[in-house]
């Protein structure tokens, strides 16, 4: 009875290890494993956005105040610093990032846009 007990316990042990998911071991891992929303201003009429990655896709849709838009869905590369998004229109579009806890800055040409995880 002890034995078989043991046994069915083991083999649960074994099974559920297999479960947990591991943090991210880099930024850029856990850039990539998240989506992201726009951070809004405190004004009233505020820039709107979201940010995510499918498969090797970067989908980035920014909607600004002015109603101007930009909508990628694009290859990518990242490394420990930088976004290259590798697009057909564009060329190579390359954004500097800085990870701060949940906060995600993206900064381009002088102009940076901050995101908020949500998933």
């Amino acid at each position: 009875m002890k034995r078989r007990a043991f046994i069915l316990a083991s083999i649960l042990i074994i099974s559920l290890c297999g479960c947990t998911v591991s943090p991210p071991d880099s930024a850029a891992e856990e850039i990539v494993l998240y989506s992201w929303k726009l951070k809004s201003d405190d004004n009233s009429k505020e820039s709107r956005g979201k940010l995510s990655f499918e498969n090797r896709n970067i989908i980035l849709n920014v909607k600004k105040t002015d109603k101007s838009e930009l909508k990628l869905n694009e290859y990518y590369e990242i490394d420990n610093d930088k976004i290259i998004i590798v697009s057909e229109d564009y060329g190579n579009i390359v954004f500097k990032y800085k990870l701060y806890g949940n906060e995600l800055e993206l900064s381009y040409d002088g102009s940076a846009l901050r995101f908020i995880k949500v998933s």
